[in-house]
């Protein structure tokens, strides 16, 4: 498939060199102006143990969430649970294809992934992995791959999406991976491994690897495939590493948070990190200040958002909840440049700041950047 041509929406601002260095130095030493409160929603309860993983179909709105071992997948519209899918449990990672409107989820102990149908909410198949336990999942959906690290091995087994057919398996340049991630507009895969603190990127094209050096123990890598960034947690540091996804290499250490989680909106340019374990700090994923934070019990354990909507979805560790916050003035218009690229190869240019469901340049533009696996 060939690469998607790139197209710039809005204009570029010139900054005066001294309100430059100005800046650089307030986020060097995290100065930001005082952070507006979130709005807490709902909180929504599907059971009693730790919630495990959550994911945003940016497609359709809908959220998927499933408690770590309970055999379920809720489905999430807004506020309310409209249907839950049976799985075979312990759930370590789960992703979401909105071109095909299919979630893929991982099955640690049953060395599968569950498809499922997004129209109907129906099993559609299991997917085998065999070899050892799996540890996450993520789904290229432009080249319609299956990425899915296999934990005791130290791997990654390459599926076709589709057929389920496996069609390579691939060393990881570190050991125990905690989880994976997708850019689908570069065809780059990031596999966090515990063992040799870094990331494991995979070109898809043919499956040759790069380590990056990126925390001591790193948590499930998140990218932003607009600005072609990629977000990985430090749970021994507190910090997140932030990569350049062009040259492979760490071009910002944020030293504030605990490093449990990060997500991204890729339509809005937001990045939610945790600030302790019961407090989550919207921020800005350029300038990395801060804009809302919001508190809420029990503690944290993963989130994601609904991309362009300002919502934010968390689960929440040993109460078996997703609470839904909203951002303040969630309305703000992005500006991004956003890749163009349909099934077929490249198309003319289209506009990403438009009303209705996000046409295909959004949604592979968004792929990658709400995925989340469990604690290992």
């Amino acid at each position: 498939m060939r690469m998607p041509r790139l197209r710039t929406t809005g204009g570029v601002t010139a900054i005066p060199i001294t309100g430059l260095l100005v800046f650089a130095l307030a986020v060097q030493l995290g100065v930001n102006r005082p952070a507006a409160a979130a709005s807490i929603v709902a909180t929504i309860s599907f059971g009693t143990s730790r919630a495990g993983v959550i994911v945003a179909n940016p497609a359709t709105g809908r959220v998927y969430a499933a408690q770590e071992d309970v055999p379920a997948i809720a489905v999430i519209e807004g506020t309310s649970i409209v249907a839950t899918v049976p799985t075979l449990g312990y759930h370590t990672g789960i992703d979401v294809d909105p071109l095909a409107n299919r979630i893929y989820v991982a099955q640690q102990f049953a060395r599968s992934v569950r498809v499922i149908d997004g129209t109907t909410n129906i099993v559609v198949t299991d997917c085998a992995v065999s070899g050892a336990p799996i540890n996450g999942v993520a789904v290229n959906s432009a080249t319609k791959r299956l990425y899915v690290p296999r934990k005791d091995t130290d791997d990654v087994a390459v599926l076709d999406a589709t057929t389920c057919e496996r069609l390579a398996i691939v060393r990881l340049r570190g050991g125990a991976p905690i989880g994976v991630a997708v850019n689908s507009t570069t065809n780059r895969i990031y596999v966090a491994t515990i063992i040799g603190g870094g990331i494991t990127v995979i070109d898809g094209a043919d499956n040759s690897t790069t380590a990056v050096t990126a925390s001591i123990i790193p948590g499930v890598p998140q990218v932003n495939a607009v600005t072609n960034r990629i977000f990985v947690p430090d749970h021994n540091s507190n910090s997140v590493s932030v990569i350049d996804g062009a040259t492979n290499t760490v071009v910002r250490m944020l030293v504030r948070g605990n490093g449990n989680f990060v997500c991204v909106d890729t339509m809005r340019n937001r990045l939610a990190i945790t600030e302790d374990s019961r407090t989550a700090a919207i921020m800005d994923a350029t300038t990395f200040e801060a804009i809302s934070t919001v508190t809420m019990e029990p503690e944290l354990n993963v989130c994601t958002f609904v991309p362009g909507t300002g919502m934010l979805y968390v689960t929440n560790d040993g109460g078996g909840q997703v609470t839904v916050v909203e951002e303040p003035n969630p309305t703000s218009t992005p500006t991004s440049t956003v890749p163009t690229v349909d099934q077929d190869g490249p198309t003319a240019p289209r506009d990403a700041l438009h009303d209705g469901a996000p046409d295909e340049a959004v949604l592979v533009a968004n792929l990658g950047s709400d995925l989340h696996v469990s604690r290992a």
